[in-house]
């Protein structure tokens, strides 16, 4: 619940900022809008605002985005159950927060590489989403983007993608694996929360940042040089061994791991990062390497199973609630290397029985140990100044307990609940204190302070309440407070001796010491144990136990506790198990799935034992020496030669004698799982490709499947069904995507990774453009075809009488339409291609010839002259190939008459007198034979 809120918190704050500034993506970034698109329009299904879809109110199913919108606005398709598929166009350049929350039935969703921006919960709580390919124009992936995307099972993160925020994935569970791109640099604390089937990591080749390691993900920071332990996979499952060389344990590293069940950290370790192990619900020890400096808050909070903890001496700061929730937590030993310790440090320990506190440190502050019911014995050291508010809240095992000289504040409630509590020393350091420091402590009878009754009163307020209370001290006036109290020391005079005994032997441990009020508790620390543990109920100067092979070595000592609340400490004593060799337990036979470890272990007893394990593989006759196997217990993830091998271990003691254990027999599964994945290809037109992968598992049978650029759904790819499959694509593959899907003898499916084909055409022209005679008005078009991939065009044009051809401005494509004018007669053009590798070729040039249809533009009028003057007849036209011929009628004639000789657009006569009166008109005959007559003029002669 914890991190759920957190993460609440975390993108509730975020969304308040990106609300402010209308960005909602991990990263900032600036969206330019299109200018003149109207300010709202509804188009069918879809609401545009300014460019950006901003409510989708369609019935559902299919959805096809239409062309020129340039964004998703937030929320724009919120809660959509109804829609299936979406299909993104490319332009779309940005999709903004929460647009397909909800949207439980969407199972498809294409994304356009013009896509820069997914911004937060884009796709959370869709359900049913099975596949997503990030496009590597996208830059910026914003928290919780698929949030609550159960069904999740393929991912392909953009390549330029550098970091996962937190969220991300959160509860996905049905991600097995991702793949971290090339540029991630980044993993935020929480993107993998509720990924319980998340196994595998990879990381893509060409990463200089990060790799992965035994399955986990490391960094190597390229500004600092530190060595990051970054990740361990959610459903891990066995033992951690951290690389050699690593400096720090990241953020929540193992936080989302419960079943790691142990971790060995190298001494090269210098920081453990918040969270790094907190919810771990397996381990249960750890051991802290000398190396470590600092262990951050809530390191180990919540490692329900933690018993004991192991800290380096080196450990200078240990923060807020590392190892609070630690149920299980019986024994830690803090070094005095330590001189900050933060608040709620053992909160809810339940289990932890005594601490000492290290010699550096300054304050016991809020909340230290409450909760901690089982704790009996605190030794505070005189560093210490200040007791924090609810230190000791409900340690209801608590019964005495000194507070050192120096401690001058004492907050509130420091022993509400301690309902044990019998008696307490205060020294006369202390010049402030809280109300209700001992509140519901109803066993309480003594206070010793170290001072006068006037220092008492004074730091105390110690006023009798109506009810009969130190009102400022919660507890009841009968209780005893000693003035100028003066502990007594305890003295030892006898500490208990060294034992050897046989297991079983009833051993007995005594010690003989002096003080007030003496009461004991044994301790007991075992071989190898770094810290000590109380000795169950075994309270009195002398006890009595039976001994077992477990104990030799174990250490026992008794600790004394007087009225004062004074603790001592006796010598401890050693005992010795006199062991014959033998074994005590084996292991027994195991089966497993190919990729998981197994371990193999013995007891044994006897005296400094040594082990050497032996194996003998199926087939073979002999057995073998495992070497560097040496150990009573032994870790191995085998792989497929080892189905039926066999292994025993031989244990010698110090005298040279043996013993073997019974073989045991391992059986490997190779569990259903594609070992190769197909990859992407890029292949020239014509030219044969092969896509395969390779799978363990029983009875296996493969299908293929496609789906080419432009369609939503996955189609069977019909007799396609072999792990390697040879092909010959055509032009219409180019973009097209395939995986295979895997099949065992069980019935059991796995899909492989979804592959990309890029078909590459050669450049070339595989249609010219043509001459072309067109009338003056008519429209022509001018087109080529060419092959080739990412084809762009240009034309270029020449007109009669140029003498170089220029760039015909924002004609761009492989067909044009225009209407020539006049001046385009005997134009020519040419196209220039170029494909996406910046190869050009040239078109055929074609020439167009404009033709003009017959028809007069200017012609002469009646005319008035004298006798003797010249007249002229002139007439103007357009066509082609024109010929002109005069005829004339003079007056009182009824017809007309050709005017021999006459033909010219323009004629000049010297009229006589008959010609007073006279008619003319000129007709014009082109080369097709149309013909066209001109007005009728008439000429008067004075």
């Amino acid at each position: 619940m914890k991190v759920k809120k957190l993460i609440a918190v975390l993108v509730t704050a975020a969304m308040f900022l990106s609300a402010a500034t209308g960005v909602f993506a991990a990263e900032s970034k600036t969206v330019t809008h299109q200018a003149g698109v109207s300010a709202a329009q509804t188009d069918g299904d879809f609401t545009i605002e300014d460019g950006v879809l901003t409510q989708y109110n369609g019935s559902g199913g299919k959805v096809v985005i239409p062309d020129g919108v340039m964004g998703i606005g937030q929320k724009a398709f919120e809660n959509c159950t109804s829609v299936t598929s979406v299909i993104i166009p490319n332009g779309i350049e940005f999709i903004y927060y929460a647009a397909f929350q909800g949207c439980t039935g969407l199972k498809s969703v294409s994304l356009p590489d013009s896509l820069g921006v997914i911004g937060w919960y884009a796709f959370a709580g869709c359900s049913s989403l099975t596949a997503i390919d990030i496009p590597d124009s996208v830059t910026d992936l914003g928290w919780c983007a698929f949030y609550d995307c159960s069904s999740l099972a393929n991912v392909r993160l953009s390549d330029n993608i550098a970091g996962l925020g937190d969220g991300t994935f959160v509860n996905c569970t049905s991600l097995k694996s991702i793949k971290f791109p090339k540029k991630f640099t980044f993993l935020a604390e929480l993107p993998f929360v509720g990924c319980t089937n998340l196994a595998k990591f990879e990381v893509a080749e060409g990463n200089e940042v990060c790799y992965v390691y035994e399955g986990n993900l490391y960094k190597n920071d390229p500004e600092t040089g530190v060595k990051s332990f970054v990740k361990c996979p959610p459903a891990y499952k066995g033992k951690v061994t951290v690389q050699n060389g690593t400096e720090e344990i990241s953020f929540n590293a193992f936080g989302d791991s419960p079943n790691v069940t142990a971790v060995t950290l190298p001494n090269t370790v210098k920081k453990i990062w918040s969270g790094a192990f907190q919810n771990n619900s397996a381990m249960t020890s750890i051991v802290i390497p000398d190396s470590v400096t600092e262990i951050a808050s809530n390191a180990f909070w919540k490692c329900s199973k933690l018993a004991s903890v192991s800290i380096g001496k080196n450990v200078q700061r240990i923060g807020s609630y590392a190892f609070a929730d630690c149920k299980s937590l019986k024994s830690i030993e803090i070094p005095d290397s330590v001189t900050e310790i933060e608040w709620y440090l053992f909160e809810n320990c339940s289990a932890l029985s005594s601490v000492r506190l290290p010699k550096g440190m300054t304050s016991v502050s809020d909340h230290f140990f409450a909760g901690c019911k089982s704790l009996a014995s605190v030794t505070i050291p005189s560093s210490v100044t200040e007791i924090g508010s609810n230190a000791f809240l409900d340690c209801t095992s608590l019964k005495s307990i000194k507070i050192p000289n120096g401690v001058t504040e004492i907050e509130s409630k420091v022993f509400v609940n301690c309902k044990a509590l019998q008696s307490v020393t205060i020294p006369a350091s202390v010049t402030q204190t809280y109300w209700y420091m001992f509140e519901n402590c109803p066993a309480l009878k003594d206070i010793y302070f170290t001072g006068t009754k006037a220092q008492w009163q004074s730091i105390t307020n110690s006023e009798i309440d109506e009810d009969g209370y130190i009102a400022f001290l919660g507890v009841p006036a009968s209780v005893n407070v000693h003035y100028n109290a003066n502990p007594s020391t305890i003295k030892v005079y006898v500490n208990p001796s060294d034992v050897t005994a046989q297991a079983g032997e009833d051993v007995t441990f005594s010690v003989n010491a002096t003080g007030t009020g003496l009461t004991y508790q044994w301790l007991y620390k075992k071989a190898g144990d770094a810290a000590w543990n109380t000795w169950g109920t075994r309270r009195s100067s002398s006890t009595t136990a039976t001994a077992n092979a477990s104990w030799d070595g174990m250490k026992v000592c008794c600790r004394m506790t007087d009225a004062y609340g004074n603790v001592l400490d006796s010598l401890s004593a050693t005992i010795t198990i006199d062991q014959p060799l033998m074994i005590l337990t084996q292991s027994v036979n195991q089966t497993i799935n190919l990729g998981e470890s197994v371990s193999l272990s013995v007891s044994a007893q006897g005296k400094d034992l040594s082990y050497q394990w032996y194996y003998k593989k199926a087939g073979q006759s002999a057995y073998s020496k495992w070497n560097n196997r040496t150990h009573a217990t032994e870790t191995v993830t085998p792989n497929a030669t080892w189905n039926g091998i066999q292994l025993y271990c031989e244990v010698s003691d110090s005298i040279g004698a043996k013993v073997s254990s019974s073989p045991v027999t391992i059986t490997v599964k190779q569990p259903l799982q594609i070992t190769q994945q197909p990859a992407d290809q890029s292949v020239n037109l014509g030219d044969t490709i092969t896509l395969s992968l390779k799978a363990s598992g029983s009875g296996l049978t493969y299908q293929w499947y496609f789906k080419k650029a432009g369609q939503s759904t996955f189609s069977k790819w019909n007799n396609h069904t072999h792990a390697s499959e040879s092909v010959t694509p055509n032009a219409t593959w180019n973009g097209i995507q395939l995986y295979c899907e895997v099949c065992d003898s069980t019935g059991a499916k796995v899909h492989s990774n979804t592959v990309k084909i890029t078909v590459k055409q050669n450049l070339k022209i595989t249609q010219q453009p043509t001459d072309q005679t067109v009338t003056l008005g008519n429209a022509i078009k001018l087109s080529v075809k060419a092959e080739g991939n990412g084809l762009t065009y240009q034309w270029y044009y020449k007109k009669a009488g140029q003498t170089s051809f220029t760039k015909w401005n924002g004609r761009t494509h492989a067909s044009e339409s225009v209407t020539p004018n006049a001046t385009w007669n005997g134009i020519k053009l040419y196209c220039e291609i170029k494909d996406a590798a910046g190869i050009s070729v040239r078109s055929n040039e074609a020439t167009i010839t404009v033709k003009q249809p017959l028809k007069i533009t200017q012609q002469s009028g009646n005319q008035t002259i004298a006798l003797g003057d010249t007249v002229k007849l002139s007439v103007v036209a357009q066509g082609e190939g024109l010929t002109y011929q005069w005829y004339f009628k003079k007056a009182g004639q009824t017809s007309w008459s050709k005017w021999n000789g006459r033909t010219h657009a323009s004629e000049s006569v010297t009229p006589n007198a008959t010609w007073n009166g006279i008619q003319l008109y000129c007709e014009i005959k082109d080369s097709s034979g149309a013909t066209v007559k001109s007005t009728v003029v008439q000429i008067t002669v004075k």
